[in-house]
């Protein structure tokens, strides 16, 4: 799996009401594994500081990239941080979670260089992939097909894409919270990035369908959830707590139709875990 390099950035725009700006506060997250990287977002930009010399492979991480008085805007749908009217960074985020995305960089790179939680929650909680993931049907097109394998990875330009006849309602995917036997929390929660996401061709998010409403089952216990879904990529959690278990299907009910596709989208699901106080209770 490659992983998206940075390189360091720093430029001035005219700041506008529609910016990464708090109210005066500064938000801080910290990144989940190994944790020695961060995103601050506050009036003046955003900062990412990576003070453990984080790397991959040949590539080394820069130990800060700074936009100074950057703006957020959406393309698309999409949201993007630019800088001097250049859009930098793709950024996914809520109030607990933040996710980073900037592939116009050395190998042109597609996953995330930062998934991190809010600054005093990271030992209340911790995020984790999706594993093992199965799905009804899925999207081929020539050489390229659109599995949900990558689905707990975030990449770029590989989302889940049903391969049903229609919209895609009735469709499923099956996933592990995770990591088995060796889950690193219990689940309350997972994070659906919806839509088809991309840097280069942001439209591809409206043209393809999105989900609108879905439900979550848990497979050992069979109790279910059923959640409205937002028509964004922001990250959207679903709880799950309740429904036992850390193996789930994911049921397509209603869509956000395309504008000039059928094909219905995921591009990511996180799992938000708690620690367990004692061993792993026998429901899960």
């Amino acid at each position: 799996m490659k992983k998206l390099i940075v390189i360091f950035l720093l430029c001035s725009v005219w700041i506008s009401a529609q910016t990464n700006a708090v109210n005066g506060k500064t938000i801080k997250y910290i990144g989940i594994y190994p944790g020695f990287d961060s995103v601050e977002f506050s009036d003046n930009g955003f900062i990412y500081l990576n003070t453990g010399g984080m790397g991959y492979e040949e590539w080394e991480f820069p130990g800060r990239i700074e936009l100074k008085n950057s703006e957020f805007f959406e393309e698309e749908n999409i949201p993007f941080l630019f800088c001097s009217g250049v859009k930098k960074i793709l950024i996914l985020k809520d109030a607990l979670i933040c996710i980073t995305i900037y592939p116009k960089l050395v190998g042109d790179l597609d996953s995330p260089f930062f998934i991190g939680i809010v600054k005093g929650s990271e030992n209340a909680y911790s995020l984790s992939r999706v594993i093992d993931v199965t799905a009804s049907s899925f999207l081929r097109e020539g050489t390229k097909d659109y599995a949900p394998t990558r689905i707990g990875e975030l990449h770029l330009e590989s989302p889940w894409a049903e391969g049903a006849p229609g919209q895609g309602v009735g469709e499923w995917i099956n996933f592990k919270t995770g990591d088995g036997t060796n889950r690193i929390g219990k689940p309350v929660g997972v994070y659906i990035i919806n839509g088809y996401i991309s840097y280069n061709h942001p439209e591809r998010y409206i043209q393809n369908s999105r989900i609108k409403r879905l439900s979550l089952t848990s497979i050992k216990s069979g109790k279910q959830k059923h959640f409205m879904i937002e028509d964004s990529p922001q990250p959207q959690l679903l709880d799950v707590q309740g429904l036992d278990g850390y193996v789930f299907k994911l049921t397509i009910e209603e869509v956000y139709p395309g504008t000039k596709y059928t094909d219905t989208c995921i591009s990511g699901l996180l799992s938000l875990n708690i620690p367990w106080n004692g061993p792993v209770s026998s429901d899960y």
